[in-house]
This record gives structure tokens, sequence and C-alpha cells, in this order.
């Protein structure tokens, strides 16, 4: 048995991906939650969607001034507290048998490369002239 996730099939990715557009939709438009609101733009940047299309985990990032963590954390509450209107709203937009549960959960990513960019920002370039002379590292 291999220890890697499972690559979702094609269905799968195209059921996310419709899901992810109408989610975005929903979640500019109908939540109005001012802990949401304050927050700036909400972004849907994924959807992890179980291969059964029960259970979905939505990714969301929010663009604007600096949210503190508190406050990404209260959105990401306030949404899944909505969770269940949500899914309403979804059940009579998608023609799909069955609407997954939907999960919120705060995406790192954007964060984790703003931090990785910073770090090879503060790395000094190499001097043309050392660059030159170095010796090249052995390959085997």
């Amino acid at each position: 048995m291999s220890d890697s996730p499972a690559v979702p099939s094609v269905r799968t990715k195209k059921v996310a991906s419709l899901l992810q557009r109408e989610l975005s939709n929903i979640v500019r438009t109908e939540i109005n939650d001012p802990r949401v609101r304050s927050i700036g733009m909400i972004t849907v940047s994924g959807v992890d969607l179980a291969d059964d299309f029960r259970n979905a985990t939505v990714f969301v990032s929010f663009m604007g001034e600096m949210t503190t963590k508190k406050e990404s954390q209260a959105a990401i509450d306030v949404l899944n507290g909505a969770a269940p209107f949500v899914r309403n709203l979804l059940l009579k937009r998608m023609s799909m048998k069955a609407i997954p549960q939907i999960y919120f959960k705060f995406d790192r990513s954007f964060e984790t490369a703003a931090k990785v960019h910073e770090a090879f920002s503060r790395i000094e370039p190499i001097p043309a002239a050392t660059a030159e002379t170095a010796e090249p590292i052995a390959t085997p």
C-alpha cells in the first residue's frame, strides 16, 4: 500500500472546479457577515473534493489589509457556521444528486509564498567574478 495520496479522477477534478466557481460567487455575493466582509477580498483558492463527493474542503484566502490570525480564524469560523446555508444554495444552483458537506479552511499558500519570496530577496547575489572562477560541482 502506498503512502502517497490518491490522484483525483478527472470527474472529481471537474466537479471540484465547478464547486470552486459556484462557491466563489456565493462567498462574494451571499455571505454578508461583517466579520467576513471587513477582512477584505475573499478568494476561494481551491476545493479538495472527496472521490465519493460527500465532503469538500474549501480553501480560502483573504487579500486586503494585513489581517491577524485571530481575524482570519474568526472569518473561517463564520464561513463554517454558514456552511449549511452555502450548501443549500449549492443544492439550488447545481444539478448534482448530492451536494457535499462543506468545510472551509484558511489557505496558507499565499502566506508561505510571501515568506519564501522575502527570504530569497535577502540573499546576496554571487559576484560574477566569483561565479566564473568557482569549480563546477561534480555529478555522479
